[in-house]
C-alpha cells in the first residue's frame, strides 16, 4: 500500500520492487498503490490505482508503468471486457484492457470503491452516496452511514443484498450497513468489532456470506448477510497480524468455503480457507 509495488513468482518466498515508471507527475515514485488489476487472460496487462499519481498501465507484468489518468485512484472492478476505475473524479470506465479511460460517472467529491457481481455495479463516493448501474445509466440509490464509503460487498448469488463499511466521522475507524434492496434502504449491523468493519468481502462459493475483517480484531469474522443488525458472528481464519485494511477472496477449489488473501498493516496473509484454521504471511 505505502510502499510501491512488489511481485513474486515463487509463492511469496520472495519479492521484487516493480516501480519502473510509477512516477507522480512531479516525478517522485507514486508509492502508496491502493489497487492492483491482471488481466486474466492476458498476465502481463498490469494496472495499478495509486493515492497520488493516479491509475498506471503496465505491458510487460510490471518491469515498466506508464501513467494512463492522473486522477487520484482507489479500486477496480471488471464486468467481461469492461474496467471501471474509482477515482477523484469519480468512476472511468476502459473497453480497451485499461489503455485509454473516459468518465462513466462524474462525481465532484470523487468516487471511493467500484463493485461488481451478480450482474450489479454500484460505487461509493466521498460524500457518502452509494450510486448503482442500470442499463449504461448511473443513479443515486441511497446514504447509509455520515462519512465516506470506504467498500461495498455484492452479494454475486442475490444482488439485492449489499453490504459497505462507511467511515465514521467522530471516530477512527468504519461503521458496517447492510441493504437488502439493491442499496436504497440501509440498516448499521453491529459487528461487535474491537475498531471498526475495515475489511469487507462476499463469499464466491457460499449464498449470503459475507467476511469482515476488524482494524484491530485478528481474525476473518463471517455471518450470513441477511441484513440483520445483530447477526450471529462466527471466527475464522487468524492471519499474521490484526489491523486489516482488505479481504481479497479467492477459489480453493471447495464448493463450501473461500480461501481468503488478508491485506493488513503487518504485511499480506493468505488463509486456504476463511473459516477457523490459520492464514500464515505470505511477506511481512
Amino acid at each position: 500500500s505505502q510502499m510501491g509495488i512488489f511481485g513474486t513468482t515463487d509463492g511469496g518466498a520472495h519479492w521484487t520492487p516493480l516501480d519502473n515508471g510509477l512516477t507522480n507527475a512531479d516525478g517522485t515514485i507514486s508509492s502508496v498503490v491502493n489497487g492492483l488489476w491482471l488481466d486474466q487472460s492476458n498476465p502481463s496487462v498490469l494496472l495499478a490505482a495509486t493515492e497520488f499519481g493516479g491509475t498506471f498501465r503496465s505491458t510487460n507484468a510490471g518491469s515498466a508503468w506508464t501513467n494512463v489518468d492522473r486522477n487520484e485512484s482507489t479500486q477496480f472492478a471488471q464486468d467481461g471486457s469492461t474496467l471501471y476505475v474509482a477515482s477523484r473524479a469519480g468512476v472511468l470506465v476502459s473497453t480497451d484492457d485499461g489503455a485509454t479511460w473516459t468518465t462513466s460517472l462524474a462525481i465532484s467529491s470523487g468516487a471511493t470503491t467500484v463493485n461488481v457481481a451478480g450482474g450489479a455495479t454500484m460505487a461509493g463516493s466521498m460524500a457518502g452516496d452509494v450510486y448503482a448501474l442500470k442499463n449504461g445509466t448511473w443513479s443515486l440509490v441511497g446514504h447509509p452511514g455520515s462519512g465516506p464509503v470506504h467498500n461495498i460487498a455484492i452479494d454475486p448469488f442475490n444482488a439485492k443484498i449489499v453490504y459497505a463499511n462507511v467511515d465514521d466521522v467522530t471516530a477512527w475507524n468504519q461503521d458496517l450497513y447492510a441493504s437488502v434492496d439493491s442499496g436504497k434502504t440501509w440498516t448499521q449491523v453491529f459487528c461487535n468489532c474491537s475498531v471498526g468493519a475495515q475489511a469487507l468481502a462476499m463469499s464466491l462459493v457460499v449464498p449470503n456470506r459475507v467476511y469482515l475483517g476488524d482494524d484491530g480484531g485478528g481474525a476473518i469474522y463471517y455471518f450470513t448477510a441477511d441484513g440483520n443488525p445483530r447477526p450471529t458472528i462466527q471466527y475464522g481464519a487468524q492471519p499474521y497480524g490484526v489491523d486489516m485494511r482488505y479481504i481479497v477472496v479467492g477459489s480453493n477449489g471447495s464448493k463450501t468455503d473461500d480461501a481468503c488473501y488478508v491485506l493488513e498493516d503487518q504485511g499480506l496473509s493468505y488463509a486456504s480457507h476463511c473459516t477457523p484454521g490459520t492464514a500464515p504471511p505470505l511477506n511481512a
